[in-house]
C-alpha cells in the first residue's frame, strides 16, 4: 500500500475538543449482564470500535467514536514499523511508541505523537491481518492494556490496522473528569466471564518480581485478573497500605481462591511497575478459574459478584 510517507499531516490536537457522544449505552437489568465474545476479532476499524463500545456498554460506560486524522496518524505508525521490521528485524514483531529513525519513509512527528499515546498490537505469523476487534478483545482481557479502554473520560480514539500490526489511539481522546468514578471488572453480575488471562503481556502482571524484564510471549497465563479503578481526580483513590489485601472466593462455599499476587498503586511490595496502574486495585488468580461457577471479589468491605464461562480469555 502507498501511503504517506514521510509526508506529515496537519496536527488533529486541535479539532479534537469531543463532546461526550449523546448516545446512552442501553440500559441492561443487571441479570442479564453478558461478558461479550469478540475472541475472533472483527475485520474492519469501525467493527473494533463497535467491539469496545460493547465493553464499555457493560460497565456502563459512554460509547466512544473515531476520529479520521488521529486514525491516519496511527497507520503512518504502523507503516513505520512495518518498514522496520521488514528492513531491520527479519519480519519479526517491532513494538515502539516512537519513531527514532527519521530515515524511514514513514517518519513523521505526527504519527510518532498518535503512538505515544496509544495501545499497539502485533502478530505477523499469521496468514489472516490482526484486527483491532481481536486485539482490543486481548488487551481488555489483560490488566496494563484494560486501563485506558475502560476510562469514562474516553470519549474519541483513532484505529488502524496494517501488515499484522494494529494501533488504537486514546490519550487525545481522553477528556478529563471533575468527579472520580470507580470502574469495577468484570462489572458485577456480569455472565460467561473468562476463566483464565492467558499471558502475552508487557509488563508482565504474571511474574510480579520483574514485570518489565519479562517478555511479552514468555509472560505466563493465570486465572482471569479483576481490576477496581477510580479514573480522575486522585483523591477518589482510597487505598493505602494499611488497607486490607483484596480477595476472592467462591461464591457458594465461600472457599478462598488462591491469588498469584495482588497488586495496589503506591503501595510498597505490591507496585512493581509502579505508575502503570493509576488509582488501580488488581487480583491475579494463581490458576484457571472453573468454568460456570459464581465468584464473589472482596476489597476493602466491597464486594460485588460475577460468573464464568467457558472461554479461555
Amino acid at each position: 500500500m502507498a501511503g504517506c510517507g514521510g509526508a506529515t499531516i496537519s496536527d488533529p490536537s486541535e479539532e479534537l475538543a469531543p463532546e461526550t457522544p449523546s448516545a446512552s449505552p442501553p440500559a441492561l437489568s443487571p441479570d442479564v449482564l453478558v461478558y461479550p465474545d469478540v475472541s475472533m476479532g472483527a475485520g474492519s476499524i469501525e467493527e473494533g470500535i463497535a467491539a469496545l463500545n460493547e465493553y464499555r456498554a457493560l460497565a456502563g460506560l459512554q460509547p466512544v467514536v473515531s476520529d479520521a486524522a488521529w486514525s491516519t496518524a496511527c497507520l503512518g505508525h504502523l507503516r513505520y514499523l512495518e518498514f522496520a521490521s521488514t528492513e531491520q528485524y527479519g519480519g519479526a514483531c517491532v513494538l515502539m511508541h516512537d519513531e527514532p529513525d527519521e530515515s524511514n519513509p514513514s517518519y513523521a512527528p505526527l504519527h510518532e505523537k498518535a503512538a505515544g499515546g496509544a495501545l499497539l498490537a502485533c502478530d505477523r505469523t499469521s496468514e489472516t491481518q490482526l484486527s483491532l476487534g481481536r486485539s482490543v478483545d486481548r488487551w481488555i482481557n489483560s490488566l496494563y492494556h484494560r486501563l485506558p479502554l475502560l476510562d469514562p473520560g474516553l470519549v474519541r480514539v483513532g484505529g488502524a490496522s496494517y501488515g499484522g500490526y494494529v494501533c488504537l489511539h486514546y490519550a487525545s481522546g481522553t477528556l478529563p473528569l471533575d468527579e472520580p468514578q470507580q470502574v469495577f471488572w468484570p462489572p458485577a453480575n456480569t455472565f460467561d466471564v473468562p476463566i483464565s488471562f492467558v499471558g502475552r503481556e508487557r509488563p508482565c502482571p504474571t511474574t510480579p518480581a520483574d514485570p518489565n524484564g519479562t517478555a511479552a510471549e514468555q509472560c505466563p497465563a493465570a486465572g482471569f485478573i479483576m481490576s477496581s479503578t477510580w479514573y480522575g481526580p486522585e483523591y477518589g483513590y482510597p487505598y493505602s497500605a494499611s488497607s486490607a489485601a483484596p480477595a476472592l472466593f467462591t461464591d457458594d462455599d465461600g472457599q478462598a481462591v488462591p491469588l498469584l499476587a495482588w497488586y495496589a498503586d503506591g503501595v510498597a511490595g505490591h507496585d512493581p511497575a509502579g505508575g502503570l496502574i493509576p488509582r488501580t486495585i488488581a487480583w491475579v488468580p494463581a490458576a484457571t478459574l472453573e468454568e460456570g461457577r459464581r465468584y464473589r471479589a472482596e476489597l476493602s468491605g466491597e464486594s460485588w459478584t460475577f460468573r464464568t464461562g467457558s472461554r479461555l480469555e
